[in-house]
Parts: structure tokens; sequence; C-alpha cells
């Protein structure tokens, strides 16, 4: 997983890059600033995915008791993530065409 995280961080996605590139011109000319500014962001970064990740298990098996309650939790995740998949397939071949 460190392995798998380093990737990631390595080559960021686009809105990774436009907000380090931001940070980098806000620094204006300040070596230090801008790395103390690049640092806090990827802390706030690291953070998120750990506290997320933590409810992620409670959320399903706490708030959802219900069968029916919780097969439908799933079903509605699924959509979402088959509509995310498409909407990354339709810009990828708006780009490529």
């Amino acid at each position: 997983m460190f392995l798998f995280g380093f990737l990631m961080g390595v080559a960021p996605c686009v809105p990774y890059v436009a907000i380090l590139t931001y940070i980098a011109c806000v620094a204006e000319n300040d070596v230090l600033a801008g790395m103390w500014y690049a640092t806090v962001f990827a802390l706030g970064t690291a953070i998120a995915p750990l506290v997320l990740g933590a409810f992620m298990g409670f959320i399903p098996g706490k708030a959802l008791k219900s069968s029916k309650l919780l097969k439908t939790f799933q079903a509605v995740c699924g959509v979402v993530l088959i509509l995310f998949g498409f909407q990354l397939l339709y810009y990828v071949l708006n780009v490529i065409m």
C-alpha cells in the first residue's frame, strides 16, 4: 500500500498538479514558503483518506443495520462508480478524437 500511495503521489492527477502549481505561484520566489505550503497541503490530503477509511468500516456496519438498506446503499455506491467510469471514458474519448 505504501508503494501504491508513493506512486500515486509521484504521478498526481490534474487537480493536484493545478493546486501545486497555484501553491508555487503564491510562494512568490520564496522556496521555503512554497515548501511549507506544499507540506501542509500534502498533510491535508494524507489525513483525509485515513479519516474516511476509518469511518468506511463503521458506516455500513453500524449505521445501516437493515440488510435491505445495506443492499440499497451498496447498489447506489455501485451506480455512482459506474457513472464516474462512464464520465472518465467520455472525457478520454473526447481527448482522443
